[in-house]
């Protein structure tokens, strides 16, 4: 093992132990430089890379003495069992920032992968969803034309609307729903929409959720991405 990967083990278990304060400041270079006896600046910017790249460290993107460096918080590990919506599943803890409600009348703004299942007029509702004010996942909702777009539009313009619940209202009421999950690093846009660190590697799961009625037939599609190093998914199903 060469030295530099070394240095950058032995400080990702000080970070991921503890030992490192989440938020503390990071060691400049000539500490690390001192603490590990190492040759050169260079090997140990090696380990320092890395640990950026692996998002274990925040730099602020500048370089020499004006430099800030900061250990990275690791949020708190969920388990996610997939029960139902967001609020159902964390309770308390759960809250949502609506970033976008309307409804989407041409099907050139519906993505094309999802163009042959939604039909138009349908409803877009775009969150944000955080746990204990964290930043944890961005969904994108596209509800049908069968559902009463309209009608659906002003319960959701109502305070703390549930997008299930209103649904039900509406005699929709969600009855089962299929997910696919993929895991990944995450592309510019998705590190933008979930504020990830700019040089890191953090994996994402990108989730499309699709359910359905007691009748069988769609009622939404919902895209979502979550940070992978929050979540633990568990699922129970019926043989």
């Amino acid at each position: 093992m060469a030295k530099w990967e070394e240095i950058y083990e032995d400080i990702k278990e000080e970070i991921l132990s503890g030992k490192m304060a989440p938020g503390s400041l990071f060691p400049s270079n000539l500490d690390l430089l001192q603490k590990y006896k190492a040759r050169s600046t260079l090997t140990i910017q090696q380990a320092v890379n890395q640990l950026i790249k692996e998002g274990l460290v925040i730099s602020d993107g500048k370089r020499g003495k004006h430099s800030k460096r900061t250990v990275r918080i690791i949020p708190t590990r969920s388990v996610n069992y997939r029960r139902g919506g967001f609020s159902k599943e964390f309770g308390q803890i759960a809250t949502k920032n609506v970033l976008e409600l309307r409804i989407i009348d041409q099907k050139k703004d519906i993505p094309k992968v999802l163009q042959d299942e939604i039909t138009t007029p349908a409803l877009f509702y775009h969150t944000e969803q955080l746990l204990n004010g964290q930043l944890v996942a961005v969904s994108k909702a596209y509800i049908p034309s069968r559902i009463p777009t309209q009608e659906l539009l002003k319960l959701m313009s109502q305070a703390n609307a549930s997008l299930y619940g209103s649904l039900e209202y509406l005699g929709f009421k969600p009855f089962a729903c299929e997910e696919n999950l993929i895991c990944d690093f995450a592309s510019k846009e998705e590190r933008q929409a979930l504020r990830l660190p700019k040089n890191s590697n953090i994996p994402i799961v990108r989730l499309t959720r699709k359910t359905y009625d007691e009748k069988k037939q769609l009622v939404e599609i919902c895209p979502l991405i979550y940070r992978a190093d929050v979540y633990e998914f568990a699922y129970q199903f019926n043989f």
